[in-house]
């Protein structure tokens, strides 16, 4: 896990096999093409390459009834924007594309 306050920098791709709440880049030498995958992927902040998001201000509301989303999600850089989708080795093609 990558718990809020904690980081991870790598040149390359980065997965977390667990929550990801901190901060994370991937492509820290300016590769756009690399990507973030993880098991909960809802970090403050996310930056490919130079491109760089952030969390909206306002935080999920938790809800008691609806069960976590166990689907593993991918950050990946399109256009100039990073895209948050869920996680499929087709995507992993159009990224690399």
């Amino acid at each position: 896990n990558v718990n809020p306050g904690g980081e991870v920098i790598a040149v390359g791709n980065v997965v977390v096999l667990g929550s990801l709440k901190g901060m994370v880049t991937a492509g820290a030498m300016g590769n756009t093409k690399c990507f973030v995958v993880s098991t909960n992927l809802d970090p403050m902040q996310v930056r490919i390459g130079n491109v760089i998001a952030r969390s909206p201000d306002q935080p999920k509301k938790k809800s008691r009834f609806k069960k976590e989303d166990k689907e593993m999600k991918i950050a990946y850089v399109l256009n100039t924007n990073i895209c948050i989708d869920t996680y499929s080795a087709d995507l992993i093609s159009e990224i690399y594309s």
